[in-house]
């Protein structure tokens, strides 16, 4: 069974938190050797957390440390009106995170802009806005990537 592992997110650039000025990331990693994939997704994360890091000042130490230091890139505490229901309020930090997925769909819908949109895809790290909130979700889908590895 192929799998496809995914490096996904979208931080701010700076604290001035512009969304016009975000830094996008999205690569996928393919191999035949499924195992050799997961490590070049989770190395390529980790490359992309140093890189945040450095530009800071810092060295990576571990994923607490990264995440604690880089709230910058994730978390602006802004709110503002939801552009068509002016009465809610939308978290603009909703969508800030750095993950890693991985799904069993190797042939995605692709829209004519470009974006992948596969049938199920599941997180299985992510540093960022909410990342503690799925969490528990993270361990089911852990334990998902494990059953098909085993296969």
């Amino acid at each position: 069974m192929a799998i496809v592992y995914i490096v996904n997110g979208c931080l701010y650039r700076n604290s001035s938190f512009k969304e016009d000025e975000l830094i996008n990331i999205y690569k996928e990693f393919r191999n035949k050797n499924v195992l050799q994939a997961r490590k070049e997704a989770f190395n390529y994360f980790k490359s992309v957390i140093e890189v945040l890091l450095e530009s800071k000042g810092m060295e990576y130490q571990d994923d607490t440390q990264a995440e604690k230091c880089l709230q910058e890139f994730y978390s602006s505490n802004i709110k503002e009106p939801h552009p068509k229901l002016s009465h809610i309020l939308y978290d603009n930090d909703e969508d800030k995170l750095l993950t890693i997925s991985f799904t069993t769909d190797v042939s995605p819908y692709i829209t004519k802009t470009e974006i992948k949109i596969y049938s199920e895809e599941y997180v299985i790290k992510a540093i960022g806005y909410g990342s503690e909130i799925i969490y528990s979700k993270i361990k089911e889908n852990l334990e998902i990537e494990k059953q098909l590895l085993i296969k």
